[in-house]
């Protein structure tokens, strides 16, 4: 499996200006990180997936013209891989925490369809465990 970089917005908009306006990136060595990071993205080396929160950010960028460049950008370089839905996640978080497992890249980055906007909905009642599926250690309370 490729390695998944989860970009933070900061790192997309240097991404995003590498591509659209190399000048404005000062230093060499963040200019050639970038550089070959794209370069490992183009061939399959890395995962640059995208998230809820990207959209959510990108969609809010002042400048019209800035807004497109950051999201052909991040378009260019997600390759399909994108994030579940944010409340999934921290659900199975959740989950695991209670049950000694850990969450790995494959359980949270996917390239299925609608999973970023998949309209979960959670309820108490949902969320809440039943007794029968209560750890020991919540049981005795």
């Amino acid at each position: 499996m490729s390695k998944v970089i989860y970009l933070d917005q900061n790192h997309w908009i240097t991404m995003a200006r590498a591509r659209f306006a190399p000048e404005k990136i000062q230093k060499a060595e963040e200019r050639e990180a970038v550089t070959a990071l794209w370069e490992l993205a183009a061939t399959g080396q890395v995962r640059l997936p995208l998230s809820m929160a990207h959209l959510v950010e990108t969609a809010d960028r002042g400048l019209k013209s800035s807004r497109r460049r950051l999201a052909r950008a991040v378009l260019d370089g997600y390759g399909g891989w994108h994030m579940l839905n944010p409340l999934v996640v921290r659900r199975y978080e959740l989950v695991g925490a209670f049950s000694g497992t850990k969450l790995t890249a494959t359980d949270v980055f996917t390239t299925a369809a609608n999973s970023p906007f998949f309209n979960y909905t959670p309820s108490i009642s949902a969320a809440a465990p039943t007794a029968a599926h209560r750890p020991a250690s919540l049981s005795r309370q």
